[in-house]
């Protein structure tokens, strides 16, 4: 299987977030680890950012595996991509903020019990399948492999960031020391499937 289109280029454009969070429906959730580390990267913009959120965490700590409003990650990941990517389009920044989501799981027990003495990225993408059906409620996804080196990745109700696929699917196999290509295709409203392929330099 040969991912079509463009490989690792940046990413070009603007998001409008105003628009992208008021369209998440009230019931997607995701578990407070996702949300923790965009929340810490805001500094001393934490305080004027809080009041904005649906449901701020109380005492201004996430935790790891309460439900948080989708939307609520959505904004942060907002606020963190623009900070700590300044100057890059906004659509560049989310897919480079995204790429870190891996080292986010692995800090977690879950995480690290998942990955352990795994490096194959294919057995890491079936992983990754798993944990993110665990971790979200409202948006669903299927991995199947399409080769030796190659997977497709479905999703269905993904209300995020279509960057942010590109993020995440290419931080899995950078992590495992491959060299990543990704490609992410629109199958209606919500639904993307992304093909990805990897190699050694």
């Amino acid at each position: 299987m040969t991912a079509p289109g463009p490989d690792l280029a940046p990413l070009r454009g603007d998001i409008d977030i105003a628009k992208a969070v008021r369209l998440v429906p009230p019931g997607h959730t995701i578990k407070g680890a996702f949300l923790a580390p965009n929340a810490k990267a805001l500094g001393s913009d934490w305080p004027r950012i809080a009041p904005t959120l649906l449901a701020p965490p109380r005492g201004g700590k996430y935790l790891a595996f309460s439900d948080y409003p989708l939307a609520d990650h959505m904004l942060l990941e907002d606020h963190a991509a623009r900070r700590l990517f300044p100057g890059k389009p906004t659509c560049e920044a989310h897919r480079l903020l995204a790429r870190g989501t891996m080292d986010t799981f692995t800090e977690t027990t879950l995480g690290r019990v998942a990955l352990a003495l795994v490096s194959d990225p294919k057995t890491v993408f079936f992983k990754y399948g798993e944990v993110f059906n665990r971790m979200l409620s409202g948006p669903r996804t299927e991995v199947r492999s399409t080769g030796a080196s190659s997977v497709e990745v479905e999703y269905w109700a993904y209300y995020s960031f279509r960057e942010a696929i590109y993020g995440v699917l290419e931080g899995i196999v950078l992590v495992c020391g491959r060299t990543p290509r990704v490609v992410v295709e629109a199958r209606g409203d919500w639904h993307y499937v992304a093909y990805v392929e990897w190699h050694l330099d």
